[in-house]
């Protein structure tokens, strides 16, 4: 299991992926700790506001991107369809 491990921190791809998801989690801790802090600092009417704001921009977010993950793979010609998924 340890020369695995090392076998794989040598490996650029998978060194790269760890740094990625060490990040991601990072990140993830920066922000819970913020936004605790800020639940802390703020007064409780404007924390109702800003979550409301915050809801309406992610479901209007949502409503924009509806069906548009897949529209470019319908676009593309079958041709192109072929190379891009043979490989």
């Amino acid at each position: 299991m340890i020369t695995k491990a090392r076998k794989a921190a040598k490996d650029p791809l998978y060194r790269k992926s760890l740094y990625i998801m060490a990040s991601s989690v990072t990140a993830s801790f920066y922000s819970y700790v913020f936004w605790i802090l800020a639940a802390k600092m703020c007064p409780k009417a404007d924390d109702n506001i800003a979550t409301g704001l915050i809801s309406a921009a992610d479901f209007l977010a949502t409503l924009t991107r509806f069906g548009h993950d897949n529209i470019n793979r319908a676009m593309i010609h079958p041709w192109v369809q072929g190379l891009i998924c043979s490989f």
